[in-house]
């Protein structure tokens, strides 16, 4: 039996692969936290201010392999840093790591190899950022360093808007092999060159922002610039390209928000809030009667139309009042929702196993099967925990509505709620999801929270549009590529530490994982099926069953046998510092004090569901197996 490795307070990276990092930081206080931080997870650090002398100084004598800045893209002070940089040739392609609050690049530069290749949302995590710092050195090699996308004139906008911010340099061809090509070269993110149409320079990119639709390609590296048209010297070339000078078509979009997926509305606060930070809920609107708003109403004129993207949103309305239930599936058939209703929690269990879908609304006074115990089943089968449950009571509850945020329910309604506005908040709930999926429509690279969408929704959203791309992903412990071919799942790749995964352990990982982040990019090369040619739907429907399976065997064992494990040292030594914190003690009794799951549950007086929680965790990620 292997034990676990010794406690160096950092994971086993090895030597050729563990990266060295020069903190750079406007302030010096938290340059050193920072600085301690990686050091007391055993990296190689030093830390400076963000001042030109003083960087250029660490970089001769530390001789750092990734760069750590606190500063925004396209800042005056990541500016500083790339300028000292570009002095030498052999720096400039130094990977940089940003710390920022505005991530909404993350989906371009996780795609390259130089310069900024890590967006961090401030600030500082060392749960979360500690993780990605191990990976990236061995990440890094396996990028193509090329960005493929395909969209409108702003979608080209926002690419060029990097491009410049970011320094980049590299050629971008515009529908290549068509009538309209078009090809441009940077240079630090100068604009050297450029043609389309039969017009060069910030011309030719101002007849490019007029397409409806393009595709491009973005190459890093110095290669690519043949064949481009360089213009007179006295022209400006050497200026940086003025976005705002072009047609209004090329100016930056009014809704060049980041492209991640917004931040979970306030009915989906995530499972660990912290009550102490809670805001109350707004104050309910009286009780009104079910009729409709007479005609000349600006309500009753909304309530008749259809809602946008209704036809999309299929609920289930569970409540033991037949009145009630017909009343709001009343309401929301017409407004072009397909709804279902069921009496009880038993019943609706019933029907979410044979039907998806995309909400559950359901009373917490029901008999047999009430809101809390569907609640649990939804959430503890593979099958349906994904779902988006919101539970509603007569009692305009604070604490219940805690409870049932923190119970996994998405939101928590009162019953006052007019319909108009149980309306309006079911929208706001699902606005994330619809957004991804006008993104994707859109060809638009994006990034995203794969957790608060749901790891198989985006699977089978990706297929439903029929996707050519791929989406890489990645949480505290793994990092993911899934490749797809007309939304077809083709492979999938994990990297755990020295872990290698086979494509379908990557897949049950991938399902599993909790605080999931990742982007979604479009194009690339044909990959071969690795799982048979099974369809996305196929693969879904084995790997729900497996882990279903699995996780009625771990319960089984742990309550039952209660058999020791066998324990992988060097990754229980990784899942120690990156793994889930509530489950860190259960682990650390069951992997190095080598407890039986029995007497864990005496030791921490837990129960059985919790250590099999951990158990199941732990044997996803390969860290044990059961002992023979």
């Amino acid at each position: 039996m292997r034990g676990p490795a010794q406690q160096s307070g950092g994971c086993d990276v090895s030597p050729r692969s563990r990266p060295r990092i020069l903190v750079i930081d406007p302030d010096p206080t938290s340059a050193q936290q920072v600085a301690m931080t990686l050091d007391s997870a055993s990296l190689e650090q030093e830390w400076c201010v963000l001042d030109g002398r003083s960087i250029a100084e660490k970089l001769k004598t530390f001789q750092p392999t990734l760069l750590w800045v606190r500063a925004e893209l396209g800042s005056d002070g990541l500016g500083r840093v790339l300028a000292t940089l570009e002095r030498n040739v052999a720096l400039s392609a130094l990977p940089i790591v940003l710390l920022c609050s505005d991530i909404k690049d993350a989906s371009y530069v996780r795609q390259l190899k130089t310069g900024v290749v890590e967006l961090l949302q401030a600030p500082f995590s060392a749960r979360l950022h500690l993780a990605r710092l191990r990976l990236l050195p061995q990440e890094l090699p396996e990028r193509t360093g090329t960005l493929r996308g395909k969209g409108t004139g702003r979608d080209l906008t926002s690419l060029l808007e990097h491009l410049i911010r970011a320094h980049r340099t590299g050629s971008l061809i515009v529908n290549e092999g068509t009538s309209g090509e078009g090809r441009a070269f940077f240079v630090k993110g100068v604009l050297k060159s450029a043609w389309h149409g039969g017009q060069q320079g910030q011309s030719s990119l101002q007849s490019l922002s007029g397409l409806p639709q393009a595709t491009w390609q973005f190459s890093e590296g110095a290669d690519g610039a043949g064949g481009l048209i360089e213009w007179d010297a006295n022209s400006g070339e050497d200026e940086p390209l003025n976005l705002a000078a072009l047609d209004e078509p090329l100016a930056p979009a009014p809704s060049r928000a980041p492209p991640a997926i917004a931040p979970v509305a306030p009915q989906q606060l995530p499972a660990e809030l912290d009550p102490a930070f809670a805001s109350p809920p707004p104050r309910p609107q009286p009780a009104a009667a079910p009729t409709p708003v007479p005609a000349p109403a600006p309500v009753a004129t909304a309530a008749v139309e259809l809602a946008p993207q209704a036809d999309q949103t299929s609920v289930l309305f569970v409540d033991d009042d037949p009145a009630l239930t017909r009343l709001f599936s009343t309401y929301f058939s017409k407004r072009g929702y397909p709804v279902d209703t069921a009496a009880d929690g038993v019943e609706a269990m019933q029907k979410l196993l044979k039907t998806r879908f995309e909400i559950v609304i359901a009373d917490l006074n029901m008999p047999r099967l009430d809101g809390w115990g569907l609640l649990r089943l939804v959430r503890d089968d593979v099958r349906t925990q994904e779902t988006p449950v919101a539970l509603f009571s007569a009692q305009n509850d604070y604490r219940e509505s805690l409870r049932a945020v923190n119970a996994g329910a998405q939101a928590y309604y009162s019953k006052s709620l007019r319909m108009n506005a149980l309306e309006l908040q079911v929208r706001e709930l699902l606005e994330p999801r619809r957004r991804f999926l006008r993104l994707l429509d859109s060809g638009q690279s994006v990034s995203l929270n794969l957790s608060s969408l749901g790891p198989q929704w985006v699977l089978r959203s990706v297929g439903r549009a029929r996707v050519t791309g791929q989406l890489d992903a990645f949480d505290l412990w793994v990092t993911w590529r899934l490749h797809f071919a007309s939304g077809q799942l083709m492979h999938v790749t994990a990297r755990a530490g020295p872990q290698a995964m086979t494509p379908e352990q990557a897949l049950l990982a991938f399902l599993s994982s909790r605080g999931l982040e990742g982007s979604m990019s479009f194009g690339g090369s044909p990959v071969t099926s690795a799982f048979s040619g099974r369809s996305t739907d196929e693969l879904l429907q084995w790997a729900t069953t497996a882990l279903n399976e699995q996780k009625k065997r771990v319960r089984d064992e742990t309550q039952g046998h209660a058999r020791q494990l066998d324990v992988d040292g060097d990754l229980y030594q990784l899942y120690a510092q990156v793994g889930s914190p509530q489950f860190r003690q259960i682990a650390q009794l069951l992997c190095e004090a080598r407890l039986l799951p029995r007497d864990v549950m005496a030791r921490l007086n837990v129960s059985a569901a919790e250590v099999a929680a951990v158990v199941n965790d732990l044997l996803l990620r390969g860290v044990v197996s059961f002992k023979p």
